[in-house]
């Protein structure tokens, strides 16, 4: 409860577990530039089910999709920080040591140099990489949480550290939807007709929240 709505001009509020059911589903599983792909979830699956910090709903989404983890086994990890906006686990894949990175897009594909494209790598060049960040901005213009997923053979050692994850091989993206929930538009009605203008903040992708502000009535 808010004691002061009576003198309330503006309130502030956060998306997820707020505007939309805070429950994450997967709904997309697609290649650097949008074609069906179930290998990013597989590797996906191998990141979360080994990550040792806080799971995350986009983590138990991934779970309950894949159970090709269990054919892995863990040598280390990087963990996660709001700086780098991505983690890594790296663990022996068909006998060969291979780290795996899953985040933001734009945390992943800068230490990103080369793509998986129909079982072919390319070298990440200036019009590719256009390309890999067109898909995933309309996946979130569509109202897609997105995370990327990338990969590269590694050698194994006691430690590992944020300057292994470079050179890495973008394999593609996973797209998540969280609906608003059902009483919301109505909600923000009731708060409009009583003089208090909402705004919404959140760390999210700019289109996703945007998509998502669409949806319960307010002007992006």
């Amino acid at each position: 409860s808010i004691q002061n709505f009576g003198s309330m001009d503006v309130l502030c509020s956060d998306k997820t577990g707020t505007l939309t059911s805070g429950e994450m589903k997967l709904e997309k599983s697609v290649g650097p530039l949008g074609a069906e792909s179930h290998k990013v979830i597989d590797l996906a699956g191998i990141n979360c089910s080994m990550q040792t910090g806080i799971e995350s709903p986009l983590d138990a989404a991934i779970l309950s999709s894949t159970n090709t983890f269990v054919k892995a086994k863990k040598l280390g990890e990087v963990p996660f920080d709001f700086e780098r906006r991505r983690m890594s686990v790296i663990a022996v894949i068909d006998g060969t040591p291979t780290l795996i990175c899953k985040g933001a897009p734009e945390g992943v594909l800068t230490v990103c140099s080369s793509v998986q494209l129909d079982d072919k790598i390319q070298e990440l060049d200036s019009d590719l990489r256009s390309k890999c960040v067109a898909t995933f901005d309309a996946m979130g213009a569509d109202g897609y949480r997105v995370i990327a997923v990338a990969t590269r053979t590694i050698d194994k050692r006691f430690r590992y550290a944020s300057d292994d994850e470079k050179g890495l091989m973008l394999v593609g993206y996973i797209g998540f939807i969280d609906p608003p929930l059902p009483d919301v538009l109505k909600t923000i009605d009731e708060l409009e007709e009583s003089g208090v203008s909402v705004k919404i903040i959140s760390g999210d992708n700019q289109l996703v929240t945007a998509h998502v502000c669409k949806e319960v009535g307010l002007d992006p």
